[in-house]
C-alpha cells in the first residue's frame, strides 16, 4: 500500500513537473514573439524633424503615402534659401549653401550665374533685401527615371532698395530625387534640374512717395 502511495506521489510530481516544463516553453515563446514583433514595429518607424530639428515619430505607411507633400515641403523650402537674402555676405553665402544642400548641381549653376552678374555684390554694395512669397506648388509624377515627381513653383519675390519696393512673379521647375533623410533635410528629397522659367515685373513702389506711387 506504502508503495502504491509513492508511486502515486511520484507520478504528481511528473506531472506538475511537465507542467513547469510545458509553461516555461510557452513563456519563452511568447516571449521570442513579442521581441520580434516589437523588432518589426521599430522597423517600421521612421524618426523625422520638423522645422525646429525636433525628432517626431512617424510611421512608414504614412510617410510612404505622404511624399508628395515632402516632395514639395523640400522644394519651397529651397526656394525660401535661394531667394530670401538680407544684404551681407553672411546670409548670402548662407541662404546659397542652404538651397544647394537640398539640390543638385543645377542650383548651384544658377547662383554661379546671379554672381557673375553682379547681382550679390550689389545687395551688399547698396543695402537691397529680398524676400520670397510663394503661392502655389503644383506636383505631377513623373516618367523620367531616377525622379519621383516633376513640380512647378509659382511665386513672387520682393526686392526692397533704399527708393523701392519691386515685386516680380516668378515660376520655375524642378524634380526631385530620393536621398537620406538628416537633419537639414528631414524630408528625403532633393531637388534636380531647377530652371527659371519665368521671372517678370508685377509693379513698383517708390519708398520716398508716402503715397507710394505705383508703376506698371
Amino acid at each position: 500500500m506504502a508503495q502504491n502511495d509513492y508511486k502515486d506521489e511520484l507520478m504528481k510530481y511528473k506531472i506538475i513537473l511537465l507542467s513547469i516544463t510545458i509553461l516555461a516553453m510557452v513563456a519563452n515563446i511568447y516571449f521570442v514573439k513579442s521581441s520580434f514583433d516589437e523588432a518589426e514595429q521599430e522597423r517600421e518607424e521612421i524618426f523625422i524633424a520638423d522645422s525646429q530639428n525636433t525628432l517626431l515619430l512617424a510611421l512608414s505607411n504614412d510617410i510612404n503615402t505622404n511624399r508628395g507633400n515632402e516632395a514639395k515641403a523640400v522644394v519651397g523650402k529651397m526656394h525660401t534659401h535661394l531667394f530670401y537674402m538680407t544684404p551681407t555676405s553672411s546670409a548670402i553665402e548662407g541662404g546659397i549653401k542652404k538651397a544647394c544642400d537640398l539640390s543638385d548641381a543645377s542650383v548651384k549653376q544658377y547662383c554661379d550665374k546671379v554672381r557673375e552678374s553682379g547681382w550679390y555684390n550689389k545687395m551688399m554694395a547698396e543695402g537691397i533685401s529680398m524676400e520670397f512669397m510663394q503661392d502655389s506648388i503644383v506636383l505631377y509624377e513623373c516618367d523620367v527615371p531616377g525622379y519621383d515627381y516633376m513640380l512647378k513653383t509659382y511665386g513672387k519675390t520682393c526686392t526692397i532698395t533704399s527708393t523701392i519696393i519691386e515685386f516680380k512673379r516668378i515660376e520655375t521647375t524642378c524634380y526631385v530625387q530620393e536621398q537620406g533623410r538628416t537633419i537639414e533635410n528631414p524630408n528625403g528629397y532633393k531637388c534636380c534640374n531647377f530652371a527659371v522659367n519665368k521671372l517678370e515685373r508685377l509693379r513698383i513702389f517708390e519708398r520716398q512717395n508716402e503715397e507710394n506711387k505705383m508703376e506698371e
